[in-house]
């Protein structure tokens, strides 16, 4: 007579139903813990990642100026290095056009400063935004005469530039140009002939000057270096015997 063996709860040789789901579930449960911190750390990537993302508007400004548009009243004479040039003499108004722009990526936010310069500060009278095509509102920064350059006839003579600057109070987008023309008063004699310390010059050598900052925009400029720009050629201010007197 063949005996049959049967199996009960303590057997080894197959794992009961109960056993077999809870074998599963541990595995799910274990497989899950190892899941979360491999999920977690999917996220926190990017996340990362964007958190090095500068938050502040990154532009780069840049600026080109002009020497005057009008006729001199005639040229530097001699051989030196400056000859020929043209030379203008005052009392007469002279203008300047000027170029700002914003050559982004991002939008300079309202804030800007812009600026233009003139060097021998004691023969400018009075400046004037002569003309403004885009309508750019602009607040009145005033005038500095504290900035010094060297008299291009002689390195180690300083004189003072005369910057006139402006608040630009709009946002400025990427890809945004706008032009001023500056309208300036040369005198037909420097406001302090006593002090102004270049006598035995008949012409002085200048060029014109423009900046433009971010201000107080909060954006971060990426290429200070096109922030200034003098015009490309030079032009001179009679400063002959009878301009002194």
């Amino acid at each position: 007579m063949s005996h049959t063996p049967q199996l009960d709860a303590t057997s080894t040789e197959a794992p009961s139903r109960t056993a077999r789901d809870s074998t599963s579930r541990r595995t799910i449960v274990h497989g899950a813990a190892w899941s979360v911190p491999i999920v977690a750390a999917a996220i926190a990537a990017p996340l990362a990642a964007a958190s090095t993302v500068p938050t502040d508007p990154q532009v780069d400004l840049a600026t080109v100026v002009r020497r005057p548009t009008e006729s001199p009243n005639g040229a530097v004479a001699g051989s030196g290095q400056h000859a020929g040039e043209p030379m203008y003499k005052g009392y007469r108004d002279l203008t300047f056009v000027t170029t700002y722009r914003n050559d982004g990526p991002d939008t300079v936010p309202a804030g800007a400063v812009i600026g233009f310069g003139l060097a021998f500060a004691g023969y400018w009278d009075s400046l004037a935004v002569q003309e403004n095509p885009a309508s750019i509102p602009l607040t009145d920064l005033g005038i500095d005469t504290s900035a010094t350059v060297p008299l291009e006839e002689d390195p180690s003579v300083q004189v003072h530039v005369k910057w006139w600057s402006q608040r630009v109070e709009k946002p400025l987008a990427p890809g945004e140009v706008f032009n001023l023309t500056y309208k300036a008063q040369l005198r037909d004699r420097p406001s302090n002939p006593s002090g102004v310390g270049f006598p035995k010059y008949d012409s002085l050598s200048m060029r014109s000057r423009s900046r433009i900052t971010v201000g107080t925009s909060g954006a971060v400029d990426s290429n200070a270096g096109n922030d200034r720009d003098l015009s490309d050629r030079f032009f001179a201010i009679d400063n002959s015997a009878s301009s002194r007197g």
